[in-house]
C-alpha cells in the first residue's frame, strides 16, 4: 500500500510549536501538594489545592491543569471546561469518599477527562455522563457494585467520547466497564479487562435513535460470568433494544470464567424500534457464542473473523446479512433457531449449518462451505480446503496458491472497502492470486495481497 509524506514548512512547525508550548492565558492550575484554594489558579506556582476550586475559578471551555497527587473530591463539569492531568495517570487520582469522581449535569457539556485514575464508590460510577464530554487516557480500577459501570452515559450524554481508556475490574463480580443509553456515542481504542459486561448499549428510551453508536478497536479481554450466578450472562459487547450501532475492529479474546459471548445483539417487543447493528472487521476468539443476534433486529457482518468458539452465530427472529466473513474451528458455525434470513456472500465456512426450527431463509453465493448440494442453507459454491496460512497458530490468512483466492463475488464491492487488516478489497487480479487483469474478490475476511 503506498505511504503518503506530509511536509511541513518551518513556519508551520514553529507556529505549532508555539501554540503547544503554553496553555490559555485563562486556563487554572491544581496541586494537591503546594496550592491554596485562596490563589488565583493561573500559574502553577499560585495553584489551587482542591480540582473543584480550580474549576470554578476556570472559564468557559477552560482547561483545569491537574499536578500529580490524590484529590479525595467530587468534581462537576460544565460549559466545556476540561480536566487534564499533567502527571501520570497512575500519579493523579480522583477518587472521592461516596459518589462519582467526575459527573457532567445534563444539558451542562463539558470538555476533556484527560489521563487520571478515576474511582467511583459502589453504586456510584466513576464517571457519570448525562452531558456530552471525552473521556481520554484514564485508568478505571475501582471495585463497585454488581450492574455499576465504571463510565455511565445517560440518555443526555449524546456524541460523548470514550477513548483510549484502561479499565480493569479487579474482583470476578457483576460490574460493568462502559453503559451508554444514549444515542452516538463513540468507544474507541480501550483495553477493557474483566468485567461481566464489557460494553453496553441500552436504548432505555425506546425510541427511534438519532445517531449511530460506534464501538472501534477496542481489546476485550476476560469477560467472565459471576462466581455462583448462573452462566452465559457476561457479554463482550451487549446491545439491547432500539439502538443503532457500527461495531468495527475490535479483539474480543481470551475470556475469563463460565460461558461469556463476544457480541450480543438484541431486540425487543414487535412494536419496539428496531436494533440494526454493523459489524466489520472483528476478531472473536474463543468464546462461548461468538455472535448471540435475536429479536427483531437486523445486522450484517464483513470481513469479521469468528474462530474457535463454541458457537459462532447462535439467532433467532433475525435478519443476517454476512459478507467476506470467515468461520474456523469453531465447534459450531451456526445455529439458526425459527424466524432467520441468513444471506451469505464470499465467506468461509466449515461446518454444516445446524437448522433448529421453523421459517429459515438461506441465500447463499460465491462462498465456501462442507457441501455444495442440500436444501438452501446447506448449498455452497465450492468446498475446497480454504488453504490457511497457519490455521493450527490462528493465522486465518490465506496462503499462496489457496483456491479461495479470486473466487469471491465478481461484483465489485464498495469504494473503499477493506478486508480484516485494513487492506483494501479486490487487490489481485482473475488468476489465482496474481496482480495483472481486473480485480476480483476472495472468499472470507482476508484479501490475499500478492
Amino acid at each position: 500500500m503506498s505511504r503518503a509524506r506530509l511536509v511541513l514548512s518551518s513556519a508551520t512547525v514553529c507556529g505549532s510549536l508555539a501554540l503547544a508550548s503554553g496553555a490559555s492565558a485563562a486556563d487554572t492550575y491544581v496541586n494537591a501538594a503546594t496550592g491554596h484554594d485562596t490563589a488565583t489558579c493561573k500559574t502553577p506556582a499560585h495553584a489551587c489545592k482542591t480540582i473543584r476550586a480550580g474549576v470554578k475559578k476556570a472559564g468557559a471551555a477552560d482547561t483545569v491543569h491537574v499536578a500529580s497527587g490524590i484529590y479525595p473530591e467530587r468534581v462537576t463539569l460544565r460549559a466545556r471546561k476540561s480536566l487534564v492531568a499533567s502527571g501520570k495517570a497512575s500519579a493523579t487520582t480522583i477518587a472521592p469518599g461516596s459518589g462519582s469522581a467526575v459527573t457532567v449535569p445534563e444539558g451542562a457539556n463539558a470538555g476533556a477527562i484527560d489521563g487520571f485514575t478515576l474511582r467511583g464508590v459502589t453504586s456510584a460510577p466513576a464517571v457519570s455522563l448525562s452531558g456530552r464530554a471525552t473521556i481520554r487516557r484514564n485508568v478505571f480500577d475501582g471495585d463497585l457494585s454488581d450492574y455499576v459501570a465504571d463510565v455511565r452515559i445517560f440518555p443526555g450524554g449524546t456524541h460523548a467520547r470514550v477513548l483510549r481508556n484502561h479499565l480493569t475490574d479487579p474482583d470476578p463480580d457483576r460490574q460493568y466497564g462502559i453503559h451508554t443509553s444514549a444515542d452516538g456515542v463513540t468507544i474507541s481504542k480501550n483495553r477493557i479487562d474483566g468485567f461481566l459486561s464489557s460494553v453496553e448499549v441500552n436504548n432505555g428510551s425506546f425510541q427511534t435513535p438519532r445517531f449511530s453508536t460506534v464501538i472501534s478497536r477496542n481489546t476485550i479481554t476476560g469477560a467472565h460470568d459471576p462466581p455462583g450466578g448462573g452462566s452465559g450472562l457476561a457479554h463482550g459487547i451487549f446491545v439491547f433494544v432500539a439502538a443503532k450501532v457500527t461495531i468495527t475492529r475490535n479483539r474480543i479474546v481470551q475470556p475469563g470464567a463460565g460461558l461469556p459471548t463476544g457480541i450480543d445483539v438484541s431486540g425487543g417487543l414487535p412494536d419496539d424500534p428496531r436494533t440494526i447493528a454493523h459489524l466489520h472487521a472483528n476478531r472473536i476468539i474463543g468464546m462461548d457464542h461468538a455472535l448471540s443476534l435475536n429479536g427483531d433486529i437486523t445486522v450484517s457482518l464483513d470481513s469479521d473473523l469468528v474462530a474457535s468458539n463454541f458457537t459462532g452465530i447462535y439467532t433467532g427472529q433475525a435478519t443476517i446479512n454476512a459478507t467476506n466473513v470467515t468461520f474456523a474451528d469453531n465447534s459450531k458455525d451456526m445455529e439458526l433457531f425459527s424466524d432467520v434470513t441468513l444471506r451469505l456472500d464470499s465467506s468461509i465456512v466449515e461446518d454444516a449449518i445446524q437448522e433448529t426450527g421453523t421459517n429459515l431463509t438461506c441465500v447463499i453465493t460465491y462462498s465456501r462451505g462442507p457441501t455444495t448440494s442440500g436444501d438452501p442453507c446447506q448449498t455452497f459454491q465450492t468446498s475446497a480446503d480454504p488453504g490457511f496460512v497457519d490455521a493450527a497458530l490462528g493465522d486465518y490468512h490465506l496462503a499462496s496458491g489457496s483456491a479461495l483466492i479470486d473466487k469471491g463475488n465478481p461484483t465489485a464491492p464498495p469504494s473503499g472497502s477493506q478486508d480484516i487488516d485494513g487492506d483494501a478489497r479486490a487487490l489481485d487480479g482473475p488468476d489465482g492470486g496474481g496482480c495483472g487483469g481486473a480485480p476480483r474478490r476472495d472468499i472470507g475476511a482476508d484479501e490475499y495481497r500478492c
